[in-house]
């Protein structure tokens, strides 16, 4: 960790602070450090120049514009102006759409899981409004199907449809037949 006095929240600081001295690394913002920044490119600068929004996860200071990144690391982080002694004449500059969450990973693995589900039937609150709707979509798919075959359908949420005789969330007859998956 620095020892220089950043922005950084007592709350941020306390949630990564665990994650930084686990990593054995040095973590300032890129304009304290001068050429003392460890992990610049060849020349002396950053690899890759990220502008754009950029979330920092500080409540302090939500977004930067800029962030500098070299050998796979984050080396600056802040103001384009900030990180200007950063650059140099190999570093190559992108500006992505959307907001960027630098070190984000995504533990669960939705992403994946996803994958796996392109195909099956979509019966979720967007595709069908009204539960009648879910129920006409699961006949057709049924219909479509090859004989003997399971129907798999995906994301299908009956807490977000209104009781009614017919919905499984007032009728005691309701059985699941086969597998099911959400």
């Amino acid at each position: 960790m620095c020892d220089n006095d950043s922005a950084t929240t007592p709350l941020s600081l306390a949630r990564i602070a665990p994650g930084i001295a686990a990593a054995d690394v040095d973590v300032s913002p890129a304009h304290h450090l001068g050429d003392r920044v460890a992990g610049r490119g060849a020349e002396g600068s950053a690899d890759l120049l990220v502008v754009g929004r950029i979330a920092t996860g500080d409540p302090a200071a939500p977004t930067a514009e800029a962030m500098a990144i070299s050998g796979g690391r984050i080396i600056g982080l802040g103001s384009a102006a900030d990180l200007d002694g950063l650059t140099g004449p190999a570093t190559q500059t992108v500006a992505p759409d959307g907001v960027v969450i630098p070190g984000l990973i995504e533990p669960h693995a939705h992403v994946w899981i996803s994958l796996l589900t392109l195909d099956w039937t979509d019966v979720s609150h967007v595709a069908c409004p009204r539960f009648d709707d879910v129920v006409a979509t699961l006949k057709a798919a049924a219909a479509a199907a090859p004989a003997g075959e399971y129907l798999l359908a995906k994301r299908f949420d009956p807490s977000l449809y209104p009781a009614s005789p017919t919905s499984p969330a007032t009728s005691s007859t309701a059985r699941s037949t086969g597998p099911s998956s959400y």
